[in-house]
């Protein structure tokens, strides 16, 4: 049975059937099948498409920028610190240490 429709008023024939309604890009049902639980779960999780190849990369930046976040705010802190201790001798109120006049 073919999958085309031919109307009088349409010049191009309607694409009927279930290979209208695949998208190239997705993958056969054959494969789909032959997917672990793991892969499959993923596959119904992310709306019947498979991730992209890049999404563990993207992931494993997502990790990696939140290590980096962390660090920033510790020397952050770290800074805070340093410009709030006062060093033995130091003028209080910045500026030089030196002596008061006389």
């Amino acid at each position: 049975m073919s999958d085309l429709f031919v109307s009088d008023t349409r010049p191009r024939p309607y694409r009927t059937g279930f290979r209208s309604r695949r998208h190239p890009s997705r993958p056969s049902l054959t494969y789909i099948n032959a997917l672990c639980d793991r892969e499959f779960s993923a596959y119904i999780r992310h709306g019947c498409r498979l991730p992209h190849m890049s999404s563990t990369v993207e992931a494993e930046l997502a990790q990696v920028q939140a290590k980096v976040r962390t660090l920033h705010a510790e020397l952050q802190a770290l800074r805070r610190a340093i410009a709030r201790t006062v060093l033995p001798g130091s003028a209080t109120q910045g500026g030089l240490d030196v002596p008061p006049r006389s």
